[in-house]
């Protein structure tokens, strides 16, 4: 049994470290050795550093996984080796710092979170790398990017960066949320502020795989963040990033919303994205709703846009019944009463469904289908003066470059350029319309 504050072990020879017993009461743990590392304890503790060939932690509480201050960055490398966090508490992974191994595994915790570091002038980065797979079975899932604030000279990032090089499996009985609030499964709302013309600053939630198998037994919500320019580059935008998978299954509702963008500056994103490179089925219980976000309109490069994007046909599957209402008040009370469950999609003058073309689709067809099975309707708003557009699109394959920073820049070209072809003209026979489909 041990009872320190904190425990640092390390193995110089062949050897591994295994430290078992519901009865250790360490705080803190630092562990290097070239073997396989093991432990276990009753209580809540916390993991700063782990270095070995594979980390298997357990607990009747919570796990944290998080740096102590910016010079000690969080470090878990396994190695060629897995990285399996089981119990019943909480998990907590926050930054700086990186996660890297094999296969990580994350079993039974009542919540998953992760988030970026805090610290002004700063870079906070979070990282967290499978070259496998990456399995989350957990109540609800929460994924948050940090604080950003850069001034004069000051190039920091302070993402969240999830990649899984094979498979990602999210299952979750409760919420999913990439964004701002714990509410649900995968959330994503960073803060990047700037305070001069030369700042840059980024807290994007980037999440990406090369499968996917989501399974959500709540709701899923992503949500850009929130830029504040006192000139200068800012991106805060929550990002979904896939090559192939499996249908979408959440049980509640399917909800992407654009950030916010204030002040002036170079460029901006806050950007709420959902691109899965693969035929796409999104079935739900409840409603999907896409709905931009609030950028000034004097400038085509700050973007707060909510988008479906994807490279084949994309099928809605929708059990919403009755009226919808959007889990953030001020959106809820911005798009008014009564708006009928279904399919919302809600935003700028170029809100609406697009081919690869950039034409409108007019109808439930392919590349983009809807079926109703709860007596939902399909709502499209496009007279939010002061917002981005919201955007589901069935595209080609652009062959894009999948690091974070080429997909914003992606999205800024396609986006400026989608603007200058789409006008309120193009959409006027959707606006405030709403229908059992749109025909």
């Amino acid at each position: 049994m041990l009872n320190v504050g904190s425990l640092h072990a390390t193995v110089t020879g062949a050897g591994d470290i295994t430290l078992q017993d519901n009865l250790n009461t360490v705080n803190f743990l630092y562990f290097d050795a070239p073997g396989a590392l093991t432990y276990h304890q009753a209580a809540d503790y916390t993991v700063v550093q782990a270095l070995g060939n594979g980390l298997t932690l357990g607990s009747s509480g919570s796990i944290f996984l998080q740096s102590l201050s910016p010079s000690t960055p969080l470090n878990i490398n396994a190695g060629s080796g897995d990285v399996t966090l089981t119990t019943a508490g909480a998990i907590s992974i926050s930054g700086p710092g990186a996660i890297t191994a094999r296969n990580i595994t994350l079993t039974f915790p009542s919540s998953v979170s992760f988030a970026g570091g805090t610290t002004p002038h700063a870079s906070n980065d979070l990282t967290i790398k499978a070259t496998g797979n990456l399995t989350i079975n957990a109540v609800a899932l929460n994924i948050t990017g940090g604080t950003t604030l850069a001034g004069a000279g000051e190039d920091l990032k302070n993402d969240v960066v999830i990649e899984a090089g094979g498979l990602l499996k999210i299952t979750t009985t409760g919420d999913f949320t990439l964004g701002p609030d714990a509410i649900n499964l995968l959330a994503g709302k960073g803060t990047a502020t700037t305070t001069d013309p030369t700042a840059k600053a980024q807290a994007n939630a980037f999440l990406s795989a090369g499968q996917l198998d989501l399974k959500v037994g709540g709701n899923f919500y992503i949500y850009g963040g929130k830029v504040i320019l006192g000139g200068g580059e800012a991106n805060a935008s929550a990002i979904v990033l896939v090559k192939s998978g499996k249908a979408v299954d959440v049980t509640g509702n399917f909800v992407l919303t654009g950030g916010t963008i204030t002040g002036a500056g170079t460029r901006a994103t806050a950007l709420a994205v959902f691109d899965p490179e693969l035929p796409l089925e999104i079935k739900t219980g409840g409603s999907v709703a896409v709905v931009g976000g609030s950028a000034p309109l004097s400038s085509s490069s700050l973007l707060a846009s909510a988008s479906i994007l994807n490279a084949g046909p994309i099928k809605f599957t929708i059990g919403g019944s009755g009226n919808f209402t959007h889990p953030v008040p001020a959106t809820a009370a911005l798009l008014g009463p009564g708006i009928d469950a279904g399919l919302i999609v809600a935003g700028g003058g170029g809100s609406g469904l697009y081919d690869v073309f950039d034409h409108p689709v007019t109808s439930n067809d392919y590349p983009i289908t809807h079926v109703f099975t709860g007596g939902g309707a399909f709502t499209i708003i496009t007279d939010m003066t002061g917002y981005a557009n919201a955007l589901i699109q069935s595209r080609a394959p652009l062959g894009i470059d999948e690091s974070l920073m080429a997909y914003i820049n992606f999205a800024i070209n396609t986006e400026t350029i989608a603007k200058g072809r789409r006008g309120t003209s193009d959409q006027g026979n959707f606006k405030r319309r709403t229908a059992g489909q749109c025909s």
